[in-house]
């Protein structure tokens, strides 16, 4: 009976243990990766800028709306190894003076204007970059050259951006010998 009582007891505790407190023998209870978005306002948190070199954090998930916009600093932009980052927002980069980011595999969106940039600038894709949707004008300068492999090419060109990027406007923004494929 004592065992009973014992079993009972027990089951109740386990029943109220908190998922993000440690489990009963102490170890750790997965929780699921938290979301670290980038702002204008939080950016210094998770990112450190010296000498024109944008250097973001790994756990950074998203890089948001407008969040690097009119930043005249920024050349390059590094991603630490290991980068979590899944999204690029509106207008990130736009209006910078950025000349070059190789964007990490894990990113599997762009928003429009993201690189709306004035200055010649090569934006290169890994070569298992997990790239699912690239926005309609999200390269607008036509001095950008993108740089991807033949592994990524089907993802990085999305139905949406393929579409646009055959249409003369869209020549315009990004002409085809811009577009380069690595060895």
């Amino acid at each position: 009976m004592k065992n009973i009582i014992w079993c009972v007891a027990m089951a109740v505790l386990m029943s109220n243990v908190d998922a993000a407190a440690p489990n009963p023998v102490g170890h750790a209870v997965d929780q699921p990766a938290q979301e670290v978005v980038l702002t204008k306002d939080n950016w210094q948190q998770f990112a450190r800028l010296q000498n024109g070199v944008l250097t973001i954090s790994a756990q950074v998930t998203e890089i948001g709306e407008s969040c690097f916009y009119g930043n005249k600093q920024i050349r390059v932009v590094n991603f630490e190894p290991g980068s979590k980052l899944h999204t690029i927002e509106e207008h990130a980069f736009g209006d910078t003076l950025l000349k070059g980011i190789q964007l990490p595999d894990s990113l599997r969106t762009i928003g429009n204007y993201a690189f709306y940039i004035s200055t010649p600038c090569t934006i290169e894709f890994g070569p298992n970059s997990q790239i699912k949707f690239v926005d309609t004008y999200t390269f607008v300068n036509p001095s950008t050259v993108i740089v991807y492999s033949d592994q990524v090419r089907h993802t990085i060109f999305s139905a949406n951006w393929a579409n646009t990027l055959n249409a003369g406007e869209y020549r315009k923004a990004i002409p085809p010998k811009m577009i380069q494929r690595k060895p």
